[in-house]
């Protein structure tokens, strides 16, 4: 059993023969160079005789060794991917025809789960030096309900269906059109219904390589609820589908009653879709843990406020909320800009804005489906697209982050350079260590992952020196924590500045936090857009939901938005009083 502060081992980037092995120095086991050998660039200290001291990782002047001491007694991990690197404890429990959520920080071991129960990794148990075989798992859970799934992974009987996390390589993956894929992988005869829900028929006739990441996602969806399985995965279905596809995924989630495990970083999605749920801690990329299962809301409040009550444990000093600290004082509260009707004519898609003002401050959310011209419109103010007609263009400077995070010039500059150009007092007071940039600074831009890489762009957008500051989806790829480290950055730079930002997400808590004036598109994707004057949060929020056919209340305990369940009694109170938004 692992015992009170033994210590685990994090490696990062190391360049042991620039500083001479300080470590092994100063360690008051290894001192003698014993058990530790210098391999690949990489110091590799006996994890065994580790006191837990934590010497060496303050001697080490490249950050290359972190000591992470447990706070709880264990049993051995589940599993472990090698010496020194992360292990996962404890599994979630399946509830048969229910659906069991996860929610945890990015790399703290969600996507291991999925591997593990979908025979994709055999779990070691924490012995790395023995091949893994189902015989010991299996005497683990000796009469529990995840034995009889080992069981049948051992037999290879245990029928999977798993949505993966990166959805974009099925466009590599496959050459076929959509409707051959589905049609192929049918076991249910349910395409016609399938398709409909998702309303998939506009490109059955696409080919998979041509796909949006939105259209992706769906072909995905539908590929995995097509299988005829025992256990299905979805590894967060979320990402890149706007707030109406999303609900229409958990309404059919909820319709069709299979046994679900997803993994999801959007709350409101979350709580609306699965029955129970498991809170994952630890330290990313070096351990993680799952608690016992609870109710969603439970779950979720008990991940917001960092302490596990039914294992007294707190896992995190500090607790993340919905609040915000609104500085009105601001001296003045002048129209700071002002834009006419815009309108914006392509050969198959018309957008029409109405003109609006807006106020030193302000920050406005932009909601709307995908294909409804929501890019368009940002892209207008920032002077990348032409309105048709008549002209806009303001003397006020602009700082833009895009929706997609390729790289085509910048993926060899490390973090640290390509930062270099931004407001460094800005970058360092508000940025730096809120969006936890010092563990990454030196890590060129391609080596990133895709939350690490929207928090780099988060950045330079904020910390250029501006007027407008005009933000496209910039919770993609973060997790919860992250989310909101990243939507209280943003607030608080505005609102210092007085100056006034956009903000275009799917993430409807995401939007909710943010914003003090809503725009809401209407219209039909991909043929019209139409969008009034920004209104005031509590007025622009009842309508979008009001389209979307969904409630929102605020939770009485973490004061977090909270969507009614389908049918539910809040959900028919609400919209029989025509109030879709109480908060």
């Amino acid at each position: 059993m692992y015992k009170k502060r033994i210590a685990i081992i994090e490696y990062k980037k190391c360049k042991p023969v620039l500083c001479g092995r300080a470590c092994i120095k100063v360690c008051p086991v290894n001192r003698m160079g014993k058990d530790c050998i210098v391999e690949e660039q990489q110091v590799n200290i006996s994890e065994d005789l580790c006191t837990g001291c934590g010497i060496c990782s303050h001697k080490c002047p490249f950050g290359a060794i972190n000591i992470i001491n447990l706070e709880l007694n264990l049993d051995d991990p589940i599993h472990q991917y090698g010496k020194n690197r992360f292990r996962l404890f404890r599994l979630p429990q399946i509830k048969e025809g229910e659906t069991v959520g996860l929610i945890g920080k990015n790399g703290i071991g969600k996507s291991t789960i999925v591997k593990i129960l979908s025979g994709q990794i055999v779990p070691n148990l924490g012995d790395i030096n023995k091949v893994p075989d189902y015989s010991d798992i299996i005497g683990l859970y000796r009469g529990r309900e995840q034995q009889k799934i080992f069981l049948k992974l051992k037999d290879n009987k245990y029928k999977i269906s798993y949505k993966p996390q990166n959805v974009e390589l099925l466009g590599t993956t496959f050459d076929a059109k959509v409707i051959d894929l589905l049609k192929k992988i049918d076991d249910k005869n349910a395409f016609d219904v399938i398709v409909s829900e998702l309303n998939l028929e506009n490109i059955l006739q696409k080919n998979i390589k041509h796909l949006s990441g939105g259209e992706l996602q769906k072909v995905a969806i539908a590929a995995t609820i097509l299988k005829n399985a025992e256990l299905y995965f979805y590894d967060e279905p979320a990402s890149f589908l706007d707030i109406k596809q999303r609900f229409i995924f958990a309404n059919m989630i909820q319709k069709h009653k299979n046994t679900n495990i997803v993994v999801e970083h959007d709350l409101a999605l979350l709580d609306y879709v699965s029955d129970y749920l498991h809170v994952m801690f630890g330290t990313p990329h070096a351990y993680g843990v799952v608690s016992n299962i609870k109710s969603t809301n439970l779950a979720i409040n008990e991940f917001l406020e960092g302490f596990i009550k039914d294992e007294n444990l707190r896992f995190r000093n500090y607790k993340i909320d919905f609040f915000y600290a609104e500085d009105k004082k601001l001296s003045k509260r002048d129209v700071f800009l002002e834009y006419p009707e815009l309108k914006k004519e392509f050969p198959d898609f018309k957008m029409v804005v109405s003109g609006g003002k807006l106020y030193s401050g302000d920050v406005i959310g932009i909601l709307g489906e995908n294909g409804i011209g929501k890019t368009t419109f940002v892209k207008i103010i920032a002077g990348l697209e032409k309105a048709t007609g008549e002209k806009f263009l303001t003397p006020l400077k602009i700082s833009y982050k895009p929706q997609s995070l390729l790289l085509i010039q910048d993926g060899n500059k490390t973090v640290r350079e390509y930062l270099k150009d931004v407001n460094q007092e800005t970058l360092a007071a508000e940025l730096w260590t809120k969006l936890n940039l010092e563990t990454i600074k030196d890590y060129k831009l391609s080596e990133l992952n895709g939350g690490d890489l929207q928090k780099v762009f988060v950045s330079k957008a904020l910390a250029t020196d501006a007027d407008i500051y005009l933000i496209d989806e910039p919770s993609a790829f973060l997790d919860v924590e992250e989310r909101l480290n990243v939507a209280k950055a943003i607030r608080n730079l505005i609102y210092k500045k007085g100056k006034v930002g956009f903000v275009v997400d799917h993430d409807i808590l995401f939007i909710d936090y943010i914003s003090d004036k809503i725009v809401v598109f209407e219209g039909q994707p991909g043929k019209e857009g139409l969008a009034r004057e920004p209104t005031d949060k509590i007025n622009g929020m009842n309508k979008f939901l009001k389209i979307l056919d969904v409630t929102y209340r605020q939770d009485p305990t973490s004061h977090r938005p909270r969507v009614n369940k389908l049918d539910s009694t809040k959900d028919k109170e609400q919209k029989k009083s025509g109030n879709y938004y109480i908060y």
